[in-house]
Formats: structure tokens, sequence, C-alpha cells
């Protein structure tokens, strides 16, 4: 490339916009704001809520039980509201960088928080007695085609 060409694209490169996560326009980023959406917000709360009924249950009936899944779980869910809940995701909807920071929370915090928590015992233990029993028999029947799938 000729320092001629050189001299005509650096102006260009610094001339060029910010890159925009979902297609939107030129929006005003002066004034990010918290996203109460309630297709975010209720299965957020929904989960907390299942999940701290759980833990109450169960720590009602063992005499003591591990803190450190409730403390993974609650860091986990903590990362994943503030991620899809605070002005980072908003920010993240209007400039690429911020989407990708707002991906990143979620995978490389959240999701490794939850999974340690294993939760599924707990969120299930949170549920009314009819439909813990009731899920609890479907969970059992398919546990060979699971361990199957999951342990090749």
């Amino acid at each position: 490339m000729s320092s001629r060409a050189i001299l005509w694209a650096l102006p260009a490169a610094f001339a060029a916009s910010a890159a925009r996560a979902h297609g939107v326009g030129a929006a005003s980023l002066v004034d990010p704001h918290w996203t109460l959406d309630a297709w975010i917000l209720t299965p957020l709360t929904l989960a907390l809520l299942l999940y701290g009924a759980g833990a109450a249950r169960l720590r009602m009936r063992a005499a003591a039980q591990r803190m450190a899944p409730v403390a993974a779980y609650g860091a986990g869910w903590a990362a994943l509201a503030a991620a899809l809940v605070s002005p980072l995701h908003w920010l993240g909807e209007h400039l690429f960088t911020f989407h990708m920071i707002e991906h990143e929370i979620v995978m490389a915090v959240a999701a490794p928080l939850l999974v340690m928590a294993q939760p599924g015992g707990t969120l299930l233990w949170g549920l009314p007695h009819a439909a813990r029993l009731h899920i609890g028999r479907a969970v059992h029947r398919l546990q060979g085609a699971w361990r199957w799938l999951t342990r090749p």
C-alpha cells in the first residue's frame, strides 16, 4: 500500500462512528437508564423467590446446610440481574462494546456461578408439595436417558 493511500485511509478510519449493537441509529447516550421490562424482571424474580423458598425449606429440614451453594446462586443471580437490568443493558442495546461486555458477564460470571450452585434440587424444594412430587417422578423416569445423553 502506498503512502498516499495510507494518508487517505487514516482520516476515514478516525472518522468512523461507534458500532451499534442492534442497528439502532445515532441515539443519545447521555441518559442511560435501568431496564425495568416485565419479560426480564418476572423470570429473575421468580427464580430468586423459588430458590429462596427452597433454601429456607431445606434449611429447616437439615441442621447444617452448606452456605456455599446459596452464596454461589446469589452471586450468579446478582451478576445476571446486573447484566440484564442495569444501565449496562441499555448501553448494550446501543453500543456493540457494551453489548459484548453484557455477554461476557452472563457467560463468564453468572453462568459458572449458577452451575456451581447446582440449584435444581433447591429450586424443586421451592415448589408446592404436589408439584414437587410430580416433577420429581418425571425427572426420575428420565434419569436414564439423561445419563445416556450427558455421559457418553
